[in-house]
């Protein structure tokens, strides 16, 4: 079960990574769009708060996978100093 939760978890941090990059781009075309007048005030700050959603459900899809990760490794009986820093490295601010 740990190891399906560690393959879930993979898959959900590419398609997260995926939204937070979509969500950026839409930001960037919005912020030039208000330049431009073809876009409200309005319209930038609901771009911003889907970017700040993509970027929340990517930070929980990688706690998550760690969780999993941690879990697998325990129950592995293989849980040692390198596989808690290969945890920590994710846990890096990106």
């Amino acid at each position: 079960a740990q190891h399906l939760a560690v393959g879930q978890g993979a898959t959900q941090l590419r398609s997260t990574q995926a939204a937070v990059e979509a969500a950026q781009r839409a930001l960037d075309a919005t912020r030039t769009g208000l330049t431009l007048g073809t876009r409200s005030t309005t319209d930038l700050l609901l771009a911003i708060q889907t970017l700040a959603g993509a970027q929340n459900a990517q930070t929980q899809a990688r706690h998550r996978h760690v969780l999993a990760l941690l879990a697998l490794h325990q129950a592995a009986g293989s849980l040692g100093d390198a596989e808690l820093a290969a945890v920590n490295a994710l846990l890096e601010t990106r």
